[in-house]
């Protein structure tokens, strides 16, 4: 309403100004049409004079010659005359001050074409000396005078009409404009008094606005801001907004509150659901590692596990539940227990999640279920799996070759009759198999940029025989990027077959052919993942080091098998290597060359082990080393 009379304001005066316009145009019009008027009547009193004069010029030239054809111009020109005499009273105005100028002035003309006509007269009836004395007489010549005077007087009274014209178009052009100039003046002042008012009221309102809106961002108490205009109406709206997003916050803050619960619990159950810790089995390398989603997400349903069916059987399992939240960890735990109850009872892959997918398909929840499930012979190293629409592990050879193992049948909980089928794979010592949930590959947002980069990370931590394989994986994986979703990582790698072990000593023997490059490479890596797994943390590079150059004076200069013991006591690792060569001695001092071949090899065990130690024994050499600790290289050595 406010800008609404402001604008009127100049509005008023432009509506004003516009009207003066019109005001001003029409006069100039007005006078511009009177003196229009006044120049065509002044030409006509000067043509009516002409007629007049063409008449008289007509009788003389009849006069001289006497021809009939200056009779036939004095009747036209008689004729024309009295057309414009008439012209010339009908051109003024009857109320014109002027009118009883042009009637004398006409009438006075009229007189004298009548003198004219008696004068033919005269000279067409042959009194010539009569007409001369006619036309010298005093009372033409009177009329000759009267006809000028009049003729005057008429000019003079229309020219003075037309200057008198002017004159009060002036003086009233000359008080419009200042009427116009003081309107202006009067519009100019009223606007910015408007304006100002305005403006000064706008200013005061909105800092009332500003002041109710800190106010209510420190949750005081507010004005009231009266008024049916925008800022009042503001006023009441943001009210209302802030009302509704305490309303809002304090609903947010409930169901924040429900979530943390819920989200906390669900934590919570999912890793009390997860294993504790996983079985030391001999012969086997066992790691996980589980990342939770990023704080923004949800905990999923993830999970893995290792448990023993007999002493010559491990299951093994890993699976993922569809949604979020305490739900699917419960359905986690479920499915996790599923299994293990179903391969107890029969240890074949596919039978056991057909069972499983019969149980997730009667549960009322109704979520989707993937999983991957295998026994792994410990003696045989065969591995029998069934997959139920999970990603593919990855079977790990001794070279460092990757397999998937890829598995037919549909997600747990889709299908109550679904089949599933068990496939097999063969384990070496040396290799492994990696499971791992969908969120290790999902984190790219691109499944097939992060199934390359998982692979990746498996062929370059496997190389690593210490510490946990499947931590270093999922590091690896996540270095730039944070997981979207729960991830979890199974690493299972072999590091012996057909183990000995003697419960008393706990002692972990491999047999190897040192010249078959192969075995050897397998062996190496058997005895290094094994040593990874033992505490305190050793010093694996000096171990590889220290077993590489064992093996390779075996393979020079032994026939047939060699065996490799490793003797854990108490914060010790020993390492013995049996063989069956001719003996040999060492004298400890450095070689006479550091580039031959001869004496190089044992001169760098020595060099890096905490203390060497050689027998001859009834079939061969006994070399004993033990290994260093971290930081715990360099301690006297001893020979013998």
């Amino acid at each position: 309403m406010q800008a609404l009379v402001l604008s009127a304001v100049p509005l008023f005066f432009l509506v004003l100004l516009a009207l003066s316009a019109a005001v001003l145009v029409s006069q100039a019009q007005r006078i511009s049409h009177t003196s229009s008027l006044s120049t065509r009547i002044l030409s006509q009193s000067d043509a009516v004079e002409a007629a007049l004069e063409a008449l008289s010029t007509s009788v003389s030239d009849y006069e001289q010659s006497g021809r009939p054809s200056y009779l036939r111009d004095y009747v036209q020109r008689s004729a024309v005359f009295r057309l414009r005499a008439q012209g010339l009273l009908t051109m003024v105005p009857l109320d014109s001050p002027a009118r009883p100028y042009v009637a004398r002035y006409v009438a006075g003309m009229r007189e004298g074409t009548v003198v004219i006509a008696r004068y033919l007269a005269m000279v067409r009836t042959g009194q010539t000396a009569r007409a001369k004395a006619y036309a010298q007489s005093s009372a033409v010549h009177k009329l000759g005078t009267e006809l000028a005077a009049r003729k005057a007087a008429f000019d003079a009274a229309e020219r003075s009409l037309t200057i008198a014209g002017f004159d009060s178009f002036s003086r009233w052009l000359r008080r419009f404009l200042i009427a116009v100039l003081i309107a202006c003046v009067i519009g100019i002042i009223g606007t910015l008094l408007a304006t100002t008012g305005f403006g000064v009221r706008i200013v005061r309102r909105l800092e009332e606005l500003a002041a109710n809106a800190r106010r209510r961002g420190a949750g005081e108490a507010t004005k009231e801001i009266r008024g049916s205009d925008e800022i009042a109406v503001l006023d009441r709206l943001y009210a209302e907004i802030t009302r509704r997003l305490r309303d809002a916050l304090a609903q947010k803050e409930e169901l924040l509150g429900a979530y943390e619960r819920e989200h906390h619990v669900a934590s919570t159950l999912q890793r009390a659901l997860l294993p504790k810790e996983l079985p030391r089995i001999p012969g086997v390398r066992v790691e996980a590692a589980y990342v939770a989603a990023t704080a923004s997400a949800e905990i999923g349903g993830d999970w893995y596990d290792v448990f023993l069916l007999s002493d010559r059987v491990l299951g093994i399992a890993v699976g993922d539940v569809e949604g979020h939240g305490l739900q699917a960890a419960t359905l986690m735990g479920s499915a996790r227990q599923a299994i293990r109850v179903a391969a107890r009872e029969k240890s074949d892959p596919a039978s056991v999640l057909r069972r499983v997918n019969q149980a997730v398909c009667a549960d009322e929840r109704l979520l989707m279920v993937t999983a991957f499930f295998g026994v792994l012979d410990l003696q045989s190293g065969t591995l029998r799996y069934a997959s139920a629409g999970h990603p593919p592990p990855f079977l790990l050879t001794p070279k460092g070759k990757l397999i998937a193992l890829e598995g037919r049948g549909i997600a747990l909980g889709v299908n109550r009759h679904a089949e599933y089928t068990t496939e097999e794979a063969s384990l070496t010592a040396g290799g492994a198999v990696v499971l791992y949930t969908d969120g290790m590959v999902e984190a790219e947002r691109e499944y097939a940029a992060g199934l390359a980069k998982l692979e990746a990370a498996i062929c370059a931590e496997s190389r690593s025989e210490d510490g946990n394989v499947a931590q270093a994986i999922q590091r690896r994986v996540f270095t730039d990027i944070e997981p979207l979703h729960d991830a979890a990582v199974l690493f299972v790698g072999i590091t012996d077959l057909l183990s000995r072990v003697s419960p008393e000593s706990r002692l972990q023997t491999w047999r190897v052919d040192a010249k078959n490059e192969d075995e050897a490479h397998r062996v190496k890596r058997a005895v290094l993942w094994h040593l990874g797994e033992r505490t305190p943390i050793f010093d694996i590079g000096a171990a590889e080091a220290i077993l590489g150059e064992l093996l390779s004076n075996i393979a020079r200069h032994t026939p047939g098998q060699a065996e490799i013991t490793l003797e854990p006591d108490h914060d010790r690792m020993l390492l013995h290597v049996c063989d069956r060569g001719r003996a040999f001695r060492a004298t400890g001092e450095h070689p006479p060359d550091l580039l031959s071949e001869s004496g190089r090899g044992l001169f760098l065990v020595r060099t890096l082990a905490r203390s060497v130690a050689m027998a001859r024994t009834s079939s061969g050499n006994r070399v004993s080393v033990e290994l260093p600790a971290l930081h715990a290289v360099g301690r006297p050595l001893t020979t013998a």
